[in-house]
């Protein structure tokens, strides 16, 4: 029998965002609010640069370029274009988390 465990999604073509987010949330054990605000990337095509949102550190940004020659073009912190991701997750005392991701307005509620 299915239980419902969470709920997950985002405006768009967004599966990039809804995969990180669960990425995260699931196999590094975040925080579903630190999963959902976590910095995020669009990938590049050969020749192209790579977008990443401007809280990934310097330090990231210098490896990605020496250890893997990947070109990066830094954007704003919060990018919209990169999902606008709003969860609910019952929690393991039974009741529910909702977050709302800062990148986009909204809020999670309930009742």
């Amino acid at each position: 029998m299915a239980r419902e465990v969470m709920s997950i999604g985002s405006p768009g073509l967004t599966s990039r965002a809804i995969a990180l987010t669960l990425i995260n949330h699931i196999g590094y054990d975040m925080p579903l609010e630190q999963a959902v605000d976590a910095p995020r990337f669009q990938g590049s095509i050969n020749g192209r640069a790579m977008s990443i949102e401007g809280r990934i550190t310097d330090e990231v940004r210098r490896q990605m370029t020496d250890s893997f020659g990947v070109t990066v073009k830094i954007t704003t912190p919060y990018n919209w274009h990169y999902g606008s991701i709003h969860a609910v997750a019952k929690q393991p005392d039974g009741t529910w988390l909702g977050v709302a991701d800062p990148r986009r307005g909204g809020h999670a509620a309930g009742y």
